[in-house]
């Protein structure tokens, strides 16, 4: 077992609750108005065991401003998302998400619930994997857009499979100046592409459970 998956056991074991921290990378594309570009930034996300009553969600930045309003607003809905759906009182945990570099934007909504729904089952998500999209309240992975473009940061980043939301097979690539197929595009970089509409497929496909 890997030395993360050793530490959720034992302190799911000590807390009755598995506390990771889980690791992903969040994909993101920015333009400065004559290029693009994708890339991933490293995020760590840990819960553990809370008694003081109040929720906590904190959010931690490896540089000034680091993470903005949106993704706070992301991490949050996060948060809400995987208790409600395991009916969960998210006060009984305190939640909190480490971000390495500058991050802002919703896209990694889907990500990092299921990032806090594998830091309290104690799973693992695989490395290889990444995925960008949304969370809705009920669960549903809502679109996002630059995929073509994180796509290539996945590829950097030595991804070999990006879950993108249900119903966004095509998006558009800003430096070719329209619409691609994403599974084709992700074909050339050397990636899986796979459409995933809620949150219960993408935890299967990020964590194997």
């Amino acid at each position: 077992a890997s030395p993360i998956a050793a530490t959720a056991t034992a302190e799911a074991t000590a807390t009755q609750i598995a506390s990771g921290p889980v690791e992903v990378d969040a994909l993101w594309f920015s333009s400065n108005g004559t290029s693009v570009q994708g890339g991933t930034s490293h995020v760590r996300v840990q819960v553990r065991e809370n008694t003081s009553g109040d929720l906590r969600v904190g959010f931690f930045e490896s540089e000034v401003g680091g993470s903005g309003p949106q993704w706070r607003s992301a991490g949050w809905m996060a948060v809400i998302t995987a208790s409600l759906l395991l009916s969960e009182n998210p006060a009984d945990y305190e939640f909190s998400f480490d971000v390495a570099g500058r991050i802002d934007g919703p896209s990694a909504g889907a990500l990092m619930t299921v990032a806090v729904l594998a830091a309290l089952h104690g799973d693992s998500i695989n490395p290889e994997v990444t995925m960008t999209g949304t969370i809705n309240p009920d669960g549903t992975i809502g679109p996002v857009g630059g995929i073509p473009h994180k796509l290539e940061g996945a590829a950097a980043a030595g991804k070999t499979t990006v879950l993108v939301p249900g119903g966004q097979r095509y998006d558009y690539d800003y430096a070719l100046g329209q619409s691609v197929d994403l599974v084709q595009a992700g074909q050339a970089l050397g990636i899986t592409v796979k459409v995933v509409p809620d949150i219960y497929t993408a935890y299967r496909e990020l964590t194997g459970v």
